[in-house]
């Protein structure tokens, strides 16, 4: 009788299990008020837990989906999504949730949606002596430097998955605007005006957050499609108040997309 080497034979169904999974779309939000809508919509109410990290799988319009808690901050959101591209190899990513505004034209409940998204907390000041206070005017912008194919290439901001943001912008939401533009992300919560228009004139950005840009540094390394959608929750211009409940209107205008982009993959292709 032939032996079958044990080994070889796991590997051969381990891979053949894979290949019969369907790749699933990821949704990522920071915190649980950003992720209601997407867990009821699944249908999941445990998660799967991962180094710390929390992920619900489940399927929205029939197709596959997780969806990945980030927790709050640049650092977490960048494990979080190495985590996730890790162990579910995600067909795309989407991250949403709130974020405040920098451009003064933007009313709260209008959608953000990152036609490309720029990390804007890397700066070295000049030379000031105790008592000569701070002037943003001076600081200089330290380069993002990734290295791509054993090249350094410098990076100012990532652009988002074309056909992401077309599927975005053409799924209806009635409590406000769907903007196009460039979503700002750093380990900041500003509330000082001049700071807000400080970066959103060097760095182009319309709204600030904290995880969206890292996030998308990652799919850019890993090759993911991406796009951030982010609603404006407050904006010191007009209205400071914080308000977080326009997290899960946010998550539900993406359930909406998450249904949309799974009624194009099953339309045939022309």
């Amino acid at each position: 009788m032939r032996r079958v080497p044990i080994l070889p034979l796991v590997a051969l169904l381990f891979t053949t299990a894979l290949a019969a999974q369907e790749t699933p779309l990821a949704i990522q939000g920071a915190v649980d008020s950003e992720l209601g809508p997407l867990i009821e919509a699944i249908g999941t109410p445990e998660p799967r837990v991962i180094d710390g990290f929390s992920f619900w799988e489940g399927k929205i319009g029939g197709k596959a989906v997780v969806i990945s808690r980030t927790e709050v901050g640049m650092v977490n959101a960048a494990v979080a999504t190495t985590l996730l591209i890790r162990d579910y190899a995600p067909r795309a990513i989407i991250n949403q949730g709130t974020a405040g505004a920098t451009d003064a034209s933007l009313r709260v409940g209008d959608i953000v949606l990152g036609e490309a998204s720029a990390p804007f907390g890397s700066i070295r000041t000049n030379p000031r002596k105790r008592g000569e206070g701070i002037d943003i005017d001076q600081w200089e912008i330290l380069p993002r430097w990734l290295r791509l194919d054993g090249e350094r290439v410098l990076f100012e901001r990532f652009v988002a998955d074309p056909a992401l943001l077309d599927a975005a912008l053409e799924t209806p939401y009635d409590e406000g605007r769907l903007i196009r533009g460039v979503v700002g992300s750093a380990d900041e919560w500003n509330r000082e005006v001049d700071k807000l228009l400080w970066a959103k004139e060097t760095f182009g950005i319309v709204s600030e957050d904290m995880e969206s840009a890292s996030v998308h540094q990652v799919a850019h390394l890993y090759g993911v499609p991406f796009l951030a959608v982010r609603i404006i929750s407050n904006s010191e211009h007009y209205d400071p108040e914080f308000r977080r409940e326009l997290g899960a209107t946010c998550a539900a205008y993406v359930v909406a997309l998450a249904k949309r982009l799974a009624s194009l993959s099953e339309q045939p292709e022309r």
